[in-house]
């Protein structure tokens, strides 16, 4: 049952807007402690204004412009259909809980139902047993809000090497989430 709706702003600049409105997918990592490049405090300071919008690295920049590749190299290894028309900005809000906001990298399809992919370069080595926990915060995140049961998580190592890890939503850790923000 869907208990979402969906924003698809007509710039970045609205979409940033629309997604300061709340709380996003790459933030409940950092709320939980779990992200090793923000602390619960910066991200407060942020949220509040205190301190500025997050600068935009190069890595960063690099991680948004090659979704798609990791998309392509996702649906190339499991035979799923990646719908690229869900790249870009928008943002799925939750109809109860407001504050409850994600922008999902890809939706693909399996065995007919709606899926989440979150693709991620990096240059570190990653076990797919042993994923980095905010990644795996960010994925239940998404599908709990998007009351999506499966997603996956897929990653490009320096350019070399692929691999994803498919996880299913976690109902009792996505309510122990959304209690912690």
């Amino acid at each position: 049952m869907k208990q979402y709706t969906i924003i698809k702003p007509q710039s970045h600049e609205e979409w940033l807007q629309h997604r300061g409105g709340g709380i996003g997918s790459s933030e409940v990592g950092t709320i939980l402690g779990l992200n090793p490049f923000e602390t619960p405090y910066q991200l407060w300071r942020r949220k509040t204004g205190k301190d500025g919008a997050k600068e935009e690295t190069f890595a960063m920049k690099a991680g948004h412009f090659l979704e798609d590749g990791v998309a392509r190299f996702f649906e190339d290894s499991t035979g799923y259909e990646v719908d690229y028309s869900t790249s870009g900005d928008w943002i799925a809000i939750d109809t109860e809980k407001p504050f409850l906001r994600v922008s999902p990298d890809r939706i693909y399809k399996k065995n007919g139902n709606n899926c989440i992919v979150e693709c991620k370069t990096t240059q570190k080595k990653i076990d797919p047993n042993d994923i980095p926990l905010y990644w795996f915060a960010q994925l239940q995140y998404q599908m709990g809000v998007m009351r999506i049961n499966e997603g996956a998580i897929a990653w490009l190592i320096s350019g070399r090497e692929f691999g994803y890890k498919e996880i299913k939503l976690n109902e009792e850790f996505y309510t122990y989430m959304v209690d912690k923000i």
